[in-house]
């Protein structure tokens, strides 16, 4: 029963790591003049929500960053649970696979998919976006702050600077 558990919470986790790194590759990719044009036409909310997490990207960049790093930890410490009870080649064996089914199905797949279609696919897991953006505001606040002191400190920082908020 809880190799049942500790490989569902480990599915569970890697499609997580793939949703973060699509997001993050999303909504780079997004024309922000064309965004910005469609919300003013449409009025849609979902797409005045959008563009207001791609005018606050540092905010968001910590947003899939953190999310992608807690949800890779979990995943993997849930998978070395799962390998417990196995031969250390068998470990070894199911390590490689891992690391190599992470790149192939929670890196690559879906960056080129968020690339393919930016605005469609940001558009249609926005919702999950900012359940997370609330879930790890604090954290992401934290990080931003220190990111931001640590830019000022070496001059690296833009003239343009936003207030974090906890949206």
């Amino acid at each position: 029963m809880q190799l049942v558990f500790n490989t569902f919470v480990t599915c569970g986790f890697l499609l997580l790591v793939a949703f973060f790194a699509g997001c993050e590759t999303g909504f780079v990719s997004l024309d922000v003049a064309s965004l910005r044009q469609r919300a003013k036409i449409s009025g849609k909310v979902s797409e005045k929500q959008l563009l207001d997490i791609v005018r606050a990207p540092e905010r968001f960049l910590a947003l899939t960053l953190i999310g992608t790093n807690m949800s890779l930890v979990v995943a993997t410490s849930f998978f070395s649970q799962v390998l417990n009870e196995f031969q250390p080649f068998t470990v070894s064996a199911a390590t490689f696979a891992l690391s190599v089914f992470i790149f192939l199905f929670c890196e690559l797949v879906p960056k080129m998919a968020f690339a393919s279609q930016p605005l469609a696919q940001s558009l249609r897991f926005l919702f999950l976006l900012r359940f997370f953006d609330r879930l790890l505001a604090i954290p992401v606040l934290i990080v931003t702050r220190i990111t931001r002191g640590i830019m000022d400190f070496l001059k690296l920082g833009g003239e343009k600077k936003k207030e974090i908020s906890f949206a």
